[in-house]
């Protein structure tokens, strides 16, 4: 549902995890499909991906994957796991030592990273990761997330208590997909698979409500010093958001797949009889983004819009300075016969 919901108001939408892109099906109906598909096919190429497959050749990543196995697997629902048990003592030493300068196109990508950046204030840094999962952890508790992994049975709000239905969610963090798939394992979701765990290891005579909290904080501390790990290592091209928003991190993935779509674009255009007929494929293509002027909030107040950006997680350039990312690309200007009247750094690869 996650992968969905991103998907809400986007042509396309791409997941490391899965390795897929998915296309709204009536926007294959738009010539604006030929931009859309060299974008989400940039992402395969692109630093998260290549993140995501660095991860899964780690210790750390195999012993999570058991993790979950052992949650779905057990005979016995009640007993603390000694699966769990080994993790939690030895989880510290199996971290990754994921070193971003081998990504064969870090430098094409350090070229896309249009601010100035700040050193990684460690100090900051720790504090400011915590305050993100606490605030995931607050929805969790308010959407039921942590009664739905505990509870073998979800009241029938219709029925009444005495048709009670089973819960699929009972103890599976992975549910609906099966507890193996590989493609569901990733940091967003641990934190849940490690309260579960450690729910199950607290003393049972300790009240529900001690139990609960104390599981909550083991799952939060676990799961800050996985993401304090990734951060430091992707450093200047991580997308945790308490980086980017301090100007310590740009998360450039959509810009190398922008920048992929333009060669796309190129390829396929240069097909094309005449100048009229690219350049009114390229319209096709990048309509979206053009808006008459004074009509969008980006032109007409420019000031409260890069402000709004600079702190906000969406990672798409705004209308106006995307359009111009797509004609920055020298191969893409010349097939379409046009010159560059704008100054913005071009990032290629030899």
């Amino acid at each position: 549902m996650d992968f969905i919901r991103h998907a809400i108001g986007s042509p396309g939408v791409y997941s490391p995890n899965r390795n897929e892109f998915t296309v709204c099906a009536g926007y294959f109906l738009t010539r604006g499909i030929d931009r859309t598909i060299g974008h989400e096919l940039g992402h395969l190429l692109g630093l998260h991906r290549f993140n995501t497959l660095t991860i899964r050749n780690t210790r750390i990543f195999s012993e999570i994957k058991k993790l979950r196995l052992d949650l779905t697997q057990r005979k016995d629902t009640n007993d603390c796991s000694p699966v769990w048990k080994s993790f939690k003592d030895n989880y510290l030493s199996q971290l990754s030592d994921f070193d971003v300068e081998t990504f064969p196109r870090q430098k094409i990508e350090a070229c896309l990273i249009e601010k100035a950046l700040k050193p990684i204030d460690q100090d900051v840094l720790r504090p400011a990761l915590g305050a993100a999962i606490a605030r995931e952890l607050v929805t969790d508790a308010t959407d039921y997330y942590f009664m739905y992994y505990l509870a073998p049975k979800i009241p029938d709000y219709f029925h009444g208590d005495t048709a009670d239905l089973f819960n699929n969610w009972y103890l599976n963090t992975s549910y609906p997909y099966k507890a193996d798939d590989e493609t569901r394992i990733s940091t967003d979701e641990n934190q849940e698979l490690f309260f579960t765990h450690e729910y199950l290891c607290q003393d049972p005579n300790l009240t529900a409500k001690v139990r609960m909290r104390n599981a909550i904080d083991v799952a939060k501390n676990i799961e800050l010093d996985l993401r304090y790990k990734t951060a430091t290592l992707l450093r200047q091209f991580s997308d945790y958001v308490a980086l980017t928003d301090r100007d310590m991190s740009e998360d450039v993935d959509e810009k190398f797949a922008d920048l992929n779509s333009e060669k796309v674009m190129n390829l396929l255009f240069k097909k094309l009889n005449s100048d009229e007929e690219r350049q009114s494929a390229f319209f096709y293509n990048i309509v979206t983004y053009c808006s008459v002027r004074g009509s969008s909030f980006d032109e007409k107040y420019p000031d409260l819009s890069a402000a709004q950006k600079s702190i906000s997680s969406e990672p798409h350039s705004i209308d106006n300075i995307r359009l111009k990312q797509f004609l920055n690309y020298p191969g893409l200007r010349e097939t379409l016969g046009c010159e560059k009247d704008f100054d913005m750094p071009e990032c290629t690869e030899n």
